[in-house]
């Protein structure tokens, strides 16, 4: 239920650490030496995703430095007409290329750390309608309100009403429209990427890329 990308390692870590915990219970504990390649991180337990804090309903388990838990989708919410609600995927902190110490020996087996991506939901039918309803209304907006468009949702609305291009109502395809035109002008180019790795060769169908270049060349 939690998406692709949660593994089942990832999904049974809290329950068998709730197990190990009864197990354990009224055995007098002994310490030990963690291994220099574990490390201890917070998860939920109710859906297996990473937490950053502490709290009632998360537990500590034990990783390799090889594997990192999933991280759960957020919500970004801004309450005006300049901005919609848009579902946004939190990325992991960058994880930087260690250069090996003069005289330190390196392993060239040593495997890249392993992060489960997580997919980014579908919006609602009803975020869906409040989405082309928002773009529609981009055209009697000022130009200082254009230019607040965020990004993300133009990135966002394109790549989830693309198979509604072709079959899709003609309200869907106008207010795609409306989003290309915002989103080449933040670009300037049909294959130049967002911060969020999309082109609008990606995102729109032949027809409308042949629509932008006729509008273009006016």
């Amino acid at each position: 239920p939690n998406g692709k990308g949660l593994t089942g390692a990832h999904a049974a870590a809290p329950i068998w650490g709730m197990y190990m915990k009864k197990i354990h219970k009224g055995i007098e504990k002994q310490s030990f030496e963690l291994p220099r390649d574990v490390r201890y991180e917070q998860v939920n337990y109710h859906n297996g995703f990473f937490s950053p804090d502490r709290s009632k309903n998360t537990m500590r388990v034990a990783l390799h430095s090889g594997v990192a838990l999933p991280v759960k989708p957020t919500k970004l919410v801004e309450g005006s007409i300049k901005s919609i609600n848009i579902n946004q995927t939190i990325l992991p902190k960058r994880i930087e290329k260690q250069t090996p110490k003069k005289g330190r020996a390196t392993n060239k087996n040593e495997s890249p750390l392993v992060v489960a991506s997580i997919p980014e939901p579908k919006p609602s039918p009803e975020k869906l309608e409040t989405q082309t309803w928002y773009m529609l209304n981009l055209k009697k907006a000022s130009f200082g309100q254009s230019e607040r468009v965020p990004q993300s949702l133009l990135v966002s609305f394109l790549k989830h009403t693309r198979e509604l291009a072709v079959n899709g109502k003609n309200r869907i395809q106008r207010a795609r429209r409306v989003a290309i035109d915002h989103l080449y002008e933040n670009l300037g180019s049909l294959n130049k990427k967002t911060k969020h790795g999309y082109s609008l060769d990606q995102l729109t169908t032949k027809s409308e890329i042949a629509h932008l270049k006729t509008k273009s060349n006016d």
